[in-house]
C-alpha cells in the first residue's frame, strides 16, 4: 500500500512514491511496517486482547518502547 501526506489546500493525500506500508498477519494480531525512502522502517504491532486492543510501538524495531491498550469500554491505559 502506498502512503501520502495530507494536503490541506487540495483536501487529499498525494501519494509519496518512495513510501509504503505492509501488513503481516500473525496468530496474535498484525504487524504494520512503514517505510519511506532510505529512512529506517518503523513497525507497529496491534493485538486483540480479551477486552480491548493493544498497540506496541518500537523506536528501533528491537524492543517495545510503548504500549497503548484501548479497552472495549472506551478507557485507555499506557505502558511507557
Amino acid at each position: 500500500m502506498k502512503t501520502g501526506t495530507y494536503n490541506s489546500e487540495t483536501g487529499n493525500y498525494p501519494v509519496i512514491d518512495d513510501s509504503d506500508i505492509t501488513v503481516e498477519q500473525t496468530e496474535q494480531g498484525v504487524v504494520v511496517t512503514m517505510r519511506h525512502g532510505d529512512d529506517p522502517e518503523r513497525s507497529v504491532y496491534v493485538e486483540r486482547l480479551r477486552n480491548g486492543w493493544r498497540t506496541n510501538i518500537s523506536k528501533d524495531n528491537s524492543d517495545v518502547d510503548h504500549a497503548v491498550i484501548i479497552h472495549d469500554d472506551g478507557n485507555a491505559s499506557f505502558d511507557c
